[in-house]
């Protein structure tokens, strides 16, 4: 039985994903700073911005990211290290419920054993000695 240290490797992992996902995010960022500046700051020969609506400056931000490889591709990694990251959290919650089981199983039984022992000594004064006792299972130790 390993699962704490699968939920331990698991947490570390996503928190690595995290980490990729805020480079990533940062990069993007960075990208759409860039397309930004450059459409906001072009200008015509007369020195005049070449769109002076905003709604034709935010078209054009727009276009210009969409057009974009290399936000495109950033946005496609983005995408597929948060698909990934909900997969390990799906891992995550089922190994959480695992051990929960575990530990649920064993208090179970360690209850049980308990109640038969006390069944043996109860009966055991009770009949003078002629109760024959059940067999006893060891208490079960979780591995943390």
């Amino acid at each position: 039985m390993n699962i704490p240290e699968e939920i331990e490797a698991i947490l570390l992992h996503i928190a690595a994903m995290d980490e990729q996902l805020k480079v990533l995010r940062s990069s993007i960022r960075t990208v759409e700073i860039d397309v930004t500046l450059d459409v906001v700051g072009a200008k015509d020969d007369r020195g005049k911005p070449v769109l002076g609506n905003e709604k034709l400056r935010e078209a054009a931000i727009a276009k210009t990211l969409a057009d974009d490889e290399r936000y495109a591709n950033l946005a496609r990694e983005v995408s597929t290290v948060e698909q990934e990251r909900l997969k390990f959290q799906a891992k995550l919650e089922r190994l959480r419920m695992e051990f929960r089981l575990h530990v649920l199983d064993c208090e179970q039984r360690n209850a049980l054993s308990a109640l038969r022992v006390a069944d043996s000594i109860y009966f055991a004064r009770t009949t003078n000695g002629s109760f024959k006792p059940f067999a006893i299972e060891p208490e079960i130790e979780l591995p943390f």
